[in-house]
């Protein structure tokens, strides 16, 4: 030890000029390095923050190996020597008030050591009550420099709220400010004075001259109000980015006071990170961010509109941030009526975070991961995980995992959970499910798997075979100790929960706890199956899974044994079809397979999950089920239970979802068959007449897609919601990766479009009185539903079905689909199908001139474009272009098409999908998007039908005959003349026509193998 002091002693000192505090010190390791021994003295080192050690910097050493901790942050840092388990008091000895030096904060006290800081427990107080600012913003774009400007900001501010109160944002008082600025130069005639009469104590409109002025006003509100959350809908991506970018824009004076830390320059960029950086000292709590979503999982869209309906059950109108297009904002009623919209939003956006308990939960969760409460409001669970972790490794006294940067790393690939295959059908007698409680964190405990544990020295990753299971006299380790703890204090806190002395505010605030204490549980195990986890360990993930794989099968078997039969089973539960006839008869035979299973495992358990009066089991994760269950009171009572059906995807419209739910209520609830059949085909006739009579309402065809990437990076064939989501970012709307777009796809006068070019919004369809597809719904979103659904009821079929629809089947390919297919396989007949239909989508023949005009031949009579004997003459410089030059961009077109369909791009048929790449999965046409959880399937993006389609087209741009043809069946008043254009150029033609040609024959698709076919014969 003393060689290695001196030497980086002396190294550190000369190259650095350090003055760095040293010491021995004995750690333990037991992570993933297999060069790092057990236990070791290391050389401890603490060394300033704003000058770290250079990458590498053992390399230049002859005494060092490794170096730990080069990277870990001062706030990291911090709360693991304080062990600071998330917000709370804390004790500050000997410091000193530094007068706001580097805050803005009202007080800011410095110390010299870390250690002058002690954390108190939670009994020495209760938290501090907090103040509260809910804001919305409304903007216009300015399209000539392409940005968003802001008009108004309303900042609605709660004072002195419990982070945890149960008391309603109605029932709170708050003042509300709105900050207005001309949306011209000048405000709408009369909008002062209707402004005036709606200003009272607690709610102010201030009107400004500017932009820059409505900014600064906006900042001194901040720093006059000193909130300490923040709260929003699109808050971090959307609302605050866009008023940091116009404050960094117009050279907003003491920008930086929005936050609580001072900053003495802009960042280079404004993303995301750079917005928290600036707000820092306040909480941002975003309502539609990972972590909002987490605890809102009724909702679809996450949009606003939706939110308010299902968690406050009010209606919003619904005006977006965005007021470019609203007509009345030029008028002082109009205006007013946008803020006043305004107004209502902030207290929309509290009264969800209030009645979600977004502050609450998340505090809970902080405190039980000791990290940083705007870390957990952000949405980063694996962030929880970590911390969690370091702190409970760093008691022990071992070296943590070091931050790395992973980059573009392929994900590794280990089996996951058991799955049986599900023997489909419709059950009318009990099903039984029973499933493992927490089956994963179990397994930990009843395995004791641990990074302390578990003999990795002989895993190999390639072969994934899990490493042997810890013998029984081996120390428990800290993860099932930590896992242990975690569910024995949420069993405690349930308990408090039951008490009859509780109160209702008490039982709210336990009820958080215990929720916290199940997700942090729960999610212990993904950090050893993430690779973005610093304790990614895939040794014990494989372990963890191979062990949970067993158990099921083992459980499996142990019932059939019993005289039970497993139908189905999914990771830690399995469905049992029992001979019972009633809901009693059913537990009995749960509890006593309960009681068999749970003898063979100390910390395993299996329970009665449900009781399935009827169950329809479609696919694997797809099925419906009529669940029972009994009041206090001993009365039986029923509910529709859905998993993974069609209906449950935001991508299928309502009236998708209404037909399935009126369909399963047939299978499940009604008891005569023929009247089940009788009653859905009726059912479906009366349907499809509707919806061609324009008779359902419009809103039952709005469709959903999340975009799984940005809009521009969509390839060339884009999918509705990507067309929709462009045209709206051109209009000035953010859209943005992980939006969810709503459609509705249109017919009428746009039918013969593309369709992605027919996808417009909801309001878009009402102001313009547009007409909706309807066959274009009958076709791909009901139909579909409707046969996976009826596909095991006998006395129907798909071509029933699809007659009880309305669909005409002699113009209809009916097929049946794969089985994992989510879209239908109904074709037209290619025989049926017009030459415009076919050649919709192919790339026109432009032909440049030498002159650089560009002109987009179409065939004789399609344009305006003269041909003569010489060749296309240019309407630009009026001279003609020779066949051969003609020829010559052909054949560059036909070889750029062909170079394209060479390229091999495959891409996911699940438009909220939107993976793309040009490697085949080993697991065929299944789509290995989304970290395995995309259930679409791999297709070619240029297909060998698109290439020879493309073909076909340039070959009629100079079929002399083909074009007489269609000439004298027009009922052009030119046709004569077209005709004889292309009857005096035939010989031209015939040469264009051969360069199409010689490609055509060398295309595979039109040519049938007749030997291949019949060579078994």
């Amino acid at each position: 030890m003393e060689d290695v002091h001196t030497e980086v002693w002396q190294k550190v000192r000369s190259q650095f000029n350090y003055e760095a505090r040293t010491k021995s010190v004995t750690r333990k390791y037991c992570f993933e390095l297999p060069d790092v021994p057990a236990k070791a003295d290391y050389y401890k080192m603490l060394l300033p923050y704003d000058r770290p050690l250079p990458e590498n910097f053992e390399k230049q050493l002859r005494t060092v190996s490794r170096i730990f901790g080069s990277r870990t942050g001062m706030f990291e840092q911090f709360v693991l020597a304080r062990n600071i388990m998330g917000p709370g008091w804390l004790e500050v000895s000997n410091g000193v008030f530094d007068q706001g030096v580097e805050t803005t904060s009202k007080v800011s006290v410095g110390v010299e050591d870390p250690f002058e800081i002690t954390p108190l427990a939670d009994s020495v107080a209760p938290p501090p009550p907090f103040t509260l600012m809910s804001i919305s913003i409304k903007t216009v774009m300015n399209h000539k420099d392409n940005k968003h400007e802001i008009v108004a900001i309303t900042s609605r501010v709660y004072k002195n709220v419990a982070h945890d109160t149960t008391v309603p944002a109605e029932k709170l008082n708050s003042t509300v400010v709105t900050i207005v600025r001309p949306v011209d130069k000048v405000f709408p005639v009369g909008f002062e004075d209707e402004m005036k009469k709606l200003n009272h104590p607690g709610r102010t409109f201030v009107k400004v001259n500017n932009e820059s002025q409505l900014l600064n006003y906006f900042r001194s509100q901040i720093q006059k109000q000193d909130p300490d959350v923040i709260l929003g809908h699109q808050l971090e991506n959307i609302q605050l980015n866009i008023i940091l970018h116009r404050m960094k824009a117009l050279n907003t004076a003491d920008w930086y006071k929005v936050g609580r830390f001072r900053h003495r320059k802009w960042p280079n960029r404004l993303e995301v990170f750079d917005c928290r950086n600036i707000f820092a000292g306040r909480l941002l709590a975003d309502i539609s961010n990972d972590m909002g979503r987490s605890i809102t999982l009724k909702c679809d869209t996450w949009s606003l509109t939706e939110m308010t309906s299902l968690y406050l059950g009010q209606e919003r109108d619904d005006i977006s941030n965005d007021i470019s297009e609203f007509k009345g904002i030029h008028e002082a009623g109009g205006l007013l009526l946008v803020l006043q919209k305004s107004e209502l939003d902030t207290k929309f956006v509290a009264a969800i975070a209030l009645k979600v308990q977004l502050l609450a939960l998340s505090k809970q969760l902080t405190n039980l991961a000791g990290n940083s409460w705007a870390r957990t409001l952000s949405g980063t669970r694996s962030d929880r995980n970590d911390f969690i972790l370091l702190h409970e490794f760093f008691r022990q006294k071992y070296i943590v995992p070091d931050k790395e940067r992973r980059g573009d790393k392929p994900k590794d690939k280990y089996q996951g959970g058991l799955v049986f295959e599900p023997e489909k059908g419709l059950y009318k007698s009990v099903v039984l499910v029973m499933d493992f409680n927490s089956l994963y964190p179990s397994i930990i405990q009843e395995y004791n798997i641990c990074f302390t544990t578990v003999d990795r020295s002989k895993f190999d990753a390639e072969s994934k075979e899990p490493p042997p299971v810890p013998d029984s006299t081996v120390e428990r380790g800290i993860l099932p100790r930590l896992i242990e703890n975690l569910v024995t204090r949420r069993r405690e806190v349930k308990r408090l929960i039951k008490s009859p002395d509780a109160t209702e505010a008490e039982k709210a605030q336990w009820d958080i706890k215990q929720q916290a204490l199940k997700l942090t549980a729960n999610s212990m195990y993904g950090c050893l199956g993430s690779q973005n986890s610093r304790f990614y360990a895939q040794a014990l993930a494989v372990l963890t899974t191979s062990r949970g794989r067993e158990i099921l099968s083992n459980t499996r078997r142990l019932m059939e044994d019993n005289g039970l039969k497993v139908i189905y089973g999914d990771t830690d539960s399995v469905m049992i079809s029992t001979t019972a006839l009633d809901y009693q008869e059913a537990l009995v035979i749960g509890n006593e397979m309960k009681k068999k299973v749970n003898e063979h495992y100390k910390r395993l358990e299996i329970d009665i999950d449900n009781v399935f009066k009827r169950l329809l089991l479609l696919q694997k994760k797809k099925y419906a089920a009529l669940n029972m269950s009994q009041t206090a009171d001993g009365e039986i009572k029923t509910s529709m239970e859905i998993k993974g059906l069609d209906m449950k995807r935001r991508e299928y419209c309502q009236l998708s979802k209404d037909v399935s739910k009126y369909i399963l209520d047939q299978l499940l609830e009604e008891e005569n068959e023929e009247a089940i059949i009788n009653n859905i085909h009726d059912y479906l006739q009366t349907l499809g007449e509707d919806i061609r009579a324009n008779k359902i309402h419009t809103s039952k065809f709005l469709i959903k897609n999340k975009l799984g990437k940005d809009p521009t990076a969509y390839p060339k064939d884009k999918p509705p919601q990507v067309h929709l989501a462009l045209r709206r970012m051109k209009q000035g709307d953010i859209i943005k990766i992980d939006d969810v777009i709503s459609y509705i796809i249109v017919g009428g006068e746009l039918e013969g479009r593309p369709v992605g070019e027919r996808a417009y919004t909801y309001s878009e369809v009402i102001k313009g009185k547009l007409q909706v597809d309807g066959e274009y719904y009958i076709l791909h979103q009901i139909f579909p539903a409707v046969k996976r659904l009826c596909a095991h009821l006998e006395g129907t079929d798909e071509t029933r079905i699809a007659e009880c629809l309305g669909l005409d089947l002699k113009k209809h390919n009916i097929s049946l689909p794969s089985p994992n297919s989510n879209i239908s396989n109904f074709q037209p007949l290619e025989s049926t199908i017009s030459d415009e239909e076919r050649f919709r989508d192919t790339q026109k023949l432009v032909i440049t001139c030498a002159c650089g005009e560009k002109i987009v031949y179409e065939g004789i009579g399609a344009t305006d474009i003269s041909l003569d004997d010489k060749g296309l003459r240019c309407p630009a410089c009026n001279e003609s272009i020779r066949f051969f030059k003609i020829n010559a961009q052909l054949e560059y077109l036909i070889r750029s098409v062909i170079a394209k369909y060479y390229e091999g791009w495959l891409a996911c048929d699940d438009s909220a999908c939107g993976t793309r790449t040009r490697q085949i999965n080993v697991y065929g046409k299944k789509c290995s998007g989304q970290e395995g959880t995309c259930r679409g399937l791999m297709s070619y993006e240029f297909s060998d039908k698109k290439v020879y389609n493309q073909l076909l087209y340039l070959e009629s741009l100079f079929d002399v005959e083909k074009i007489k043809k269609k000439a004298n069946s027009s009922t052009d008043v030119n046709k004569q003349e077209i005709i004889v254009t292309a009857e005096r150029n035939r010989e031209r033609f015939n040469a264009s026509r051969s360069v199409v040609a010689k490609y055509l024959d060398k295309s595979g698709r039109r040519y049938v193998d007749m030997y291949g076919i019949f060579n078994f014969m």
